[in-house]
């Protein structure tokens, strides 16, 4: 079930067309002030207008959605509170509609990269969960080794926005008995030396150009989930 939901998964992902967003990234980058930025970062934090809940609830029922399906799923639903959220923090409509876009395309990305590492340990590892609660808890996804140890995973752009946003997130992680490995992926194709010491890169790219981690990476963090213990 695992590698059949992964493939069809990995066939989406191939229909992901990064050229399209070009715009939305670039516009938002040049015009957006860092007050703006960071009052529509905040978004994600709250609980109510989390728009990962909607990704996870469109997921679990097989819709792997588009972004701009995304965008207007989630808008329309939350149409009002966001609208005083902007008029609270006295945002342009214009900057703010171009800023939430940006920032909803940047949540959409990562939690496709984040379920797709979700899957290819779901073929490693019996004992896995992802869900909106470990998200707002700042886990990405938990898993149990072999050792029976619950290792929490914590994953992240390689860039310091990426970082520093997953710090944010991770205020509200529980340790309760278990491990946090921190995963920082790079998007430039760079290579890494695994704890077995051989030399592999981060991701590679699809065919719409969307980058997704190598399998030898993925190999590399089950090894590192492995040797957790207490």
């Amino acid at each position: 079930m695992n590698k059949q939901k992964l493939k069809e998964y990995e066939d989406f992902l191939e229909t992901v067309n990064i050229s399209e967003f070009k715009e939305i990234s670039s516009d938002f980058k040049v015009k957006m002030e860092p007050y703006i930025r960071k009052k529509i970062d905040a978004i994600q934090l709250c609980s109510d207008i989390n728009p990962i809940i909607i990704l996870y609830r469109e997921i679990n029922v097989g819709n792997y959605i588009t972004f701009f399906d995304f965008y207007e799923l989630y808008t329309s639903e939350n149409k009002h509170k966001l609208e005083e959220l902007r008029k609270n923090n006295d945002i342009l409509l214009e900057k703010w509609e171009k800023g939430l876009k940006f920032r909803l395309y940047q949540t959409w990305c990562g939690f496709l990269t984040q379920y797709y590492f979700y899957l290819k340990l779901a073929t490693l590892f019996k004992d896995i969960e992802c869900s909106p609660e470990l998200d707002a808890a700042g886990v990405d996804i938990k898993v149990t080794n072999s050792k029976g140890t619950i290792v929490k995973l914590c994953i992240a752009v390689d860039t310091k926005r990426g970082k520093h946003f997953s710090r944010k997130k991770q205020k509200n992680n529980i340790t309760n008995r278990s491990k946090t490995i921190h995963i920082y992926y790079s998007l430039d194709i760079k290579e890494r030396t695994s704890i077995q010491g051989h030399k592999y890169k981060d991701c590679r790219i699809l065919s719409g150009g969307f980058r997704v981690p190598t399998d030898e990476y993925i190999q590399d963090i089950a090894e590192r989930i492995e040797k957790e213990i207490f």
